[in-house]
């Protein structure tokens, strides 16, 4: 057994099981094509060792940098109108080990991960590769920010080329924040060390996320920023208040700007708080900046991270077709990376928002597969809130255990305290125990708690089932009221206000509120999921479902 230091390549082929499925015998020639008339001839001019032919990949080994992603990108630049093949590439310099004919090492399996991120027709390579490419050959490589893999400890940074000609540079910009100093006062030392330790936790949080750079201003000097993250922190009198501004380079106008404040007593409980806070406002905003980055982006030609940037864009509206647009999306990121935790977990938080939203139940068949999804997510990704979260809403609604469902909803909570989308599915296991008035409470501590306004309809109408089933028909309508000025074009918002106004009293109302219902289409409302209520809502629950549109 030796080992040696190399740079690995590994090599896939997008979509191999639907090629296969569609035509056995043309995808075995046009594998075979490849390998024979592309991979090896290109491999072996640029010095490179196939360690391992795949089924549908291959792993080679290069003792030149330049070499190694000289033969990569040549590649996918030969391959770039074959009608049928497409590569991703990942690429990581680190340690083999030899045994006999077999090859192991961690590079090998961190090369993989790389792979199943890169975009079809692109290459990703690990953050220790990149820093040894220099002139033009780095200058071809941009940052793909913090990329959370399978099996690997931490994020790793990760870094993407891609055909040009596919995908123009404005388009495929990841965009880098810069975090500047925190301005502070008083002029003390202990609101001094405050300041300087929220940036630090700034700058730690906000890199932990994929697809952005985020840099200290101090070694910013020759990047092409796309904001600047700005704070002020105040203290006085027990109390800290905190202002965090998003500026944009380009213009210097703010994009996104936020006050949170809270009690100083225990400051580290303050910091822990605002600093997740400020990162779930800066991640959505964030989400909008990246499904506009792609937004011309081939189907085709997207990577994961891509793939569920356009998911969580298309997912604001709460349009029925406008989600059936954003499973192609999830279909797509499927194919390309089954095992992927963040795919897994937002297609199956798709599938229970489709039955919900349609006021159907989902199967016990379905329900296993969702969970075990999950559970396959959360062994890469343990520590994640929104997996455990989604899991809640597979315990709910899939398999009706309430107790499971209240646990994960606790402990995605118990992850980020302040977590937006965990304290609406605490909500709704609350109501199906019946417990409105915790359901309440639950759902007013979420007020306010994030930025993320396409979730502000949903919490409204989860505030408008605890209000109806308490029996405070007025506070319902007003939230209803609320859903409706946020969203005014679903017809679900306007028949359960009509039904509230007269049980009100409020006859002429009602029938204004049922005409404007009328005239809309009964589609599915992606925002407005049937909860788990009990027999005596029945009525209601058949007044909401949805008759047209699926």
């Amino acid at each position: 057994m030796g080992s040696r230091l190399a740079v690995i390549i590994v090599a896939d082929i997008v979509g191999y099981s639907g090629m296969m499925a569609r035509d056995e015998a043309a995808g075995i020639a046009a594998v075979r094509e490849i390998n024979d008339t592309k991979l090896v001839p290109i491999c072996n001019r640029h010095a490179g060792e196939i360690l391992k032919r795949l089924g549908d990949g291959w792993i080679l080994a290069f003792g030149s940098i330049t070499m190694a992603l000289d033969c990569a990108t040549e590649l996918q630049a030969e391959l770039a109108k074959h009608p049928m093949i497409k590569l991703r590439i990942g690429g990581h310099l680190g340690e083999i080990t030899e045994d006999e004919d077999e090859f192991y090492g961690a590079g090998i399996n961190l090369a993989a991960r790389l792979e199943a991120e890169a975009p079809p027709g692109g290459i990703m390579i690990s953050q220790d590769l990149f820093r040894q490419l220099t002139g033009s050959l780095a200058a071809e490589f941009e940052s793909a920010g913090s990329l959370e893999l399978k099996n690997i400890p931490g994020p790793i940074e990760g870094f993407y080329w891609s055909p040009k000609k596919k995908v123009t540079p404005e388009e495929d910009k990841r965009p880098v924040i810069v975090v500047e100093k925190i301005e502070f006062g008083p002029n003390d030392e202990d609101t001094k060390s405050a300041a300087l330790e929220l940036r630090d936790q700034l700058l730690m949080n906000l890199s932990k996320r994929t697809g952005i750079r985020v840099v200290d201003a101090l070694t910013a000097m020759t990047l092409n920023p796309s904001y600047y993250l700005r704070g002020r922190l105040r203290m006085a009198a027990g109390q800290a208040r905190l202002n965090v501004t998003l500026v944009l380079s380009e213009t210097g106008e703010p994009a996104f700007s936020q006050n949170y404040q809270g009690a100083t007593a225990d400051i580290f409980a303050f910091f822990d708080q605002t600093i997740t806070q400020v990162n779930a406002d800066i991640r959505n905003h964030l989400n909008n900046f990246d499904a506009e980055r792609v937004k011309h982006v081939p189907i085709e030609e997207m990577g994961i991270s891509d793939l569920l940037a356009r998911v969580a864009s298309t997912g604001q509206s709460g349009k029925y077709q406008e989600w059936m647009e954003a499973r192609k999306y999830f279909d797509r990121a499927l194919e390309l990376s089954p095992d992927h935790p963040m795919v897994l977990g937002m297609s199956s938080m798709g599938e229970i928002l489709f039955a919900r939203a349609k006021f159907q139940d989902i199967g016990q068949e379905t329900a296993d597969q969702l969970e075990n999804d999950v559970n396959r997510a959360l062994v890469s990704m343990p520590k994640s809130d929104y997996l455990f979260a989604v899991r809640g809403m597979c315990f709910l609604f899939g398999k009706r255990d309430i107790e499971s469902a209240k646990r994960d909803c606790l402990h995605a909570l118990k992850l980020n305290p302040t977590y937006y989308f965990g304290r609406l599915i605490l909500s709704m296991v609350e109501m199906a125990e019946a417990k409105f008035n915790d359901a309440l409470a639950t759902l007013e501590q979420a007020d306010g708690s994030a930025t993320e306004m396409s979730y502000e309809p949903m919490r409204q109408v989860n505030l408008a089932f605890c209000l109806y089933c308490s029996g405070d028909y007025q506070g319902c309508a007003n939230a209803l009221e609320t859903a409706i000025q946020l969203q005014p074009g679903f017809w679900t918002l306007h028949r359960f206000k009509a039904i509230v106004l007269r049980n009100l009293g409020n006859s002429d109302a009602a029938n204004a509120s049922d005409a404007v219902a009328d005239a809309l289409p009964k589609e599915p409302t992606m925002f407005f999921l049937k909860p788990l209520l009990g027999a005596e809502h029945a009525v209601l629950l058949e007044a909401l479902a949805p008759t047209e549109g699926f």
